[in-house]
């Protein structure tokens, strides 16, 4: 992780390095840090399809820790992907 976010300091607007933070994050179990780095990858890229791809399962784990069941893709999401 450290490594990550000293790359974040030289390279702020790099999306795979956001990306690859999240994914970290995300294999860690510490979904809400994950989350917010995927999102940041895709506020930079919004056309990444992993950083899509992963948030939406980040943020379905977190729904189901929850007891909120499963979270059902969105249209716009979809039709983003392709």
């Amino acid at each position: 992780i450290k490594h990550y976010e000293a790359a974040l300091s030289y390279a702020p607007k790099e999306a795979s390095t956001y990306a690859a933070l999240g994914l970290t994050y995300h294999l860690l179990g510490r979904l809400e840090e994950a989350v917010e780095h995927y999102h940041n990858a895709l506020g930079l890229k919004p056309e990444d399809t992993f950083s899509h791809e992963m948030i939406y399962k980040a943020l379905e784990e977190s729904y189901s820790g929850l007891g909120l069941g499963k979270l059902q893709k969105s249209r716009h999401h979809e039709m983003s992907m392709q």
